[in-house]
């Protein structure tokens, strides 16, 4: 009796030790993904060189004088073959933080290892998802089905260029739009910082909620094996 009260009492620890390193896992996504820079804007103008735009969550929602703002932003004309691919971007990282946060609740709640498992590769296949969109909004900036001059021209009189670009914008539109189509060489669109802390710490309860699962598995299947044995003893 006391070595199964023992075993229970290891596996009660372990359950609860697993339970308070997945929530804590889970909840650190939020922070990392809303301060640590999201997104990254890698562009070359002529004669001025290569130069980057870092984008956090924390810029868009909390947006100031000279920083982006989303919602004036979206509103422009030379936005407007992005906005399904913005939008399921938007929609795959949304429910990459929905997953976080049921990851917390239900490793807090319950702490069954299938659950947080399927929460997890739900999270994760989403983080991984939004590539795809990405990659496709990346695209359509570098051959011209957005316009970087007008894009340039509309967010110049709009206001919503921040600081870093703004001057960009200025030169290059001095004489037309056109000519700022064939200043910017390249422009391409990247996941920073935040984007990849978050799918390292989703990727980790995947593996961690899938590598409980197994010992738990296992564990199940050591008393049948000992009492089988048992009875070819006798």
């Amino acid at each position: 009796m006391s070595r199964q009260r023992l075993q229970k009492r290891r596996t009660s620890g372990a359950r609860y030790g697993y339970r308070a390193v997945a929530a804590i896992v889970a909840a650190a996504i939020f922070p990392v993904f809303f301060l640590a820079p999201l997104m990254r804007i890698s562009y070359s103008v002529l004669l001025m060189g290569e130069s980057e735009l870092t984008i956090s969550l924390r810029d868009l929602l909390f947006a100031q004088g000279g920083a982006l703002q989303p919602e004036v932003l979206l509103g422009l004309e030379a936005l407007a073959p992005l906005k399904p691919t913005l939008a399921a971007l938007s929609a795959l990282l949304v429910l990459a933080l929905a997953a976080a946060l049921a990851t917390v609740i239900a490793s807090l709640c319950c702490g069954r290892y299938a659950a947080t498992l399927c929460i997890a590769g739900v999270g994760t296949a989403s983080l991984l998802g939004a590539l795809i969109p990405l990659h496709t909004a990346s695209a359509m900036l570098a051959d011209g089905t957005v316009s970087i001059g007008a894009l340039l021209s509309q967010g110049q009189e709009a206001g919503v260029l921040p600081d870093s670009i703004g001057g960009i914008s200025s030169s290059l539109l001095q004489n037309a739009s056109s000519l700022a189509d064939l200043a910017v060489q390249e422009i391409a669109l990247h996941f920073d910082a935040g984007y990849y802390g978050a799918l390292l710490l989703m990727a980790f309860l995947l593996f961690w909620s899938g590598a409980h699962l197994l010992i738990g598995i296992g564990e199940g299947k050591q008393p049948a094996h000992r009492a089988a044995h048992k009875r070819k003893g006798r």
